[in-house]
């Protein structure tokens, strides 16, 4: 594996209620998640990619080690778990 492509991926695990991640298409995540990023003040570059997983969870990669730096933050992570859904959890 590649690490400066691993230092560009995350995980959200969850939720069980909000966004449900399960119905959505990569598209369709990777404009909610940059719309989400967007409303929080992110003034990164944003996600370039999501892959839905089969256990209700999202694997992404941003487009710059910028973006996931911002994630790796504990408030800004809580604060986008939290406007996903309950129950989500990034794991970098």
């Amino acid at each position: 594996m590649n690490p400066k492509l691993a230092a560009r991926e995350g995980m959200l695990e969850g939720p069980k209620r909000g966004l449900n991640v399960s119905q959505m298409n990569s598209m369709q995540l990777k404009k909610e998640f940059n719309r989400i990023l967007e409303s929080l003040g992110c003034k990164e570059k944003g996600i370039r990619s999501a892959l839905p997983l089969k256990h209700k969870g999202v694997l992404f990669e941003t487009e710059d080690d910028s973006t996931v730096n911002w994630l790796r933050k504990k408030d800004n992570a809580a604060t986008f778990c939290s406007t996903i859904g309950s129950n989500v959890a990034f794991k970098p």
